[in-house]
């Protein structure tokens, strides 16, 4: 059987070296250029580094935005952020010319890196959960390559703490070049008090309640599905309404990857910015997403829902036993409702603590801030 994953990465290299003379051009020295989930998103760090360079320094910068539906994520845009479609010619040259290139994946493509330009990978989660790089298990020989030749072209690095710099950054992606352990932009938006006019214009556009207990049910991507009990929709609801004597509404969203299917719940799944529903949930239902980190910085309640865990285990496993973690972990249904009607506060709150203190988390809430003064810093503004 043809190894389809082996013949992308040699289609991929030989691409690479058609294009190389191509890496000498001069860089356009205010461009910077941003992709998010191989142009699948406007959303995660990128968007929030996009924004904030966008606000500081309007049209002095000249930003990209590259995606592979270029109509849908357009009027999200501010009018003079330009966009193309990934992987075209224009995409190869805006990436040659661009002083700067933001992204948060590892799965390098044809387009080398120009000489002259910075190139700064924020990745799309932090903490201590799933294995990656090379200690994850199951990727291929030519996934593992395609990452390693976009390691191999990043000059800085963002952290979210002092583990994920130490075990994640330099260990398990062996990247040893410079780390910016300042905190994952994305979560500014939660680590700092949101107005509550911006709160309600949030939940009136993604369509809840005011005076409800929002629950968000957002797992990761995953294999096995089938043969597993699914979340309980109207046991859940009954417990939340039980402990917090409030209606629930249940958000669900998929991963961006990911075919998971759930009735009697408002589908979230094609919203495109995971910390705006985080910022508006009162409750977060995941299984092994690093979204549970992002959420811990608001102190309100995660719970892991997880029938699946010892395959994921063997089959993907994690940086730290999962019961050190603080999050209560559920393997049924039944659990996960004894553990919502159990709910302290106080408790919780102490749990995640001693995780933020055990990770030495740098989430400060001034991350995209930093990283925007560092792109400034390379800029000809």
């Amino acid at each position: 059987m043809i190894d389809k994953e082996n013949l992308k990465y040699w289609y991929i290299v030989s691409l690479r070296t058609l294009y190389k003379p191509l890496t000498f051009l001069p860089v356009k020295g205010n461009r910077v250029i941003f992709e998010s989930f191989s142009g699948d998103g406007y959303n995660c760090n990128p968007k929030y580094i996009s924004e904030k360079l966008q606000n500081e320094y309007g049209d002095k910068v000249e930003i990209i935005w590259a995606f592979n539906n270029t109509e849908r994520f357009q009027k999200e845009l501010p009018s003079n952020i330009k966009v193309c479609k990934y992987r075209s010619i224009q995409h190869l040259v805006y990436r040659l010319t661009s002083k700067i290139y933001v992204c948060n994946f590892l799965q390098a493509i044809e387009f080398p890196k120009n000489h002259k330009q910075i190139s700064i990978q924020t990745w799309h989660g932090g903490g201590c959960y799933k294995t990656v790089g090379n200690q994850e298990s199951g990727r291929l020989s030519s996934y593992v390559k395609r990452q390693n030749i976009q390691l191999s072209e990043t000059d800085f690095f963002v952290s979210s703490s002092d583990y994920f710099k130490q075990k994640v950054i330099k260990e398990q992606f062996n990247f040893d070049g410079r780390i910016l352990n300042v905190g994952m932009p994305r979560n500014d938006i939660l680590i700092k008090n949101s107005s509550n006019e911006k709160m309600l214009n949030l939940k009136k556009k993604i369509g809840v309640s005011n005076d409800a207990v929002i629950v968000l049910y957002a797992p990761t991507w995953k294999q096995t599905l089938d043969k597993y009990e699914t979340l309980d929709v109207e046991l859940l609801k009954q417990s939340i309404e039980t402990r917090f004597n409030k209606k629930c509404e249940i958000l669900f969203r998929t991963h961006l990857y990911g075919n998971q299917k759930l009735s009697n719940v408002r589908n979230v799944s094609e919203y495109s910015d995971m910390q705006e529903l985080l910022l508006i949930s009162d409750v977060l239902i995941t299984d092994y997403s690093s979204s549970m980190w992002d959420f811990s910085f608001t102190n309100k309640p995660c719970l892991l829902f997880t029938p699946d865990l010892e395959e994921y285990i063997s089959n993907r496993g994690f940086d730290e036993d999962i019961f050190t973690w603080g999050f209560p972990v559920c393997q049924t249904n039944e659990k996960l409702s004894q553990e919502i009607l159990d709910y302290s506060e106080d408790d919780f709150k102490l749990r995640m603590r001693k995780h933020h203190e055990f990770l030495g988390a740098t989430e400060s809430g001034e991350a995209s801030q930093k990283v925007t003064d560092l792109i400034a810093s390379y800029l000809d503004i």
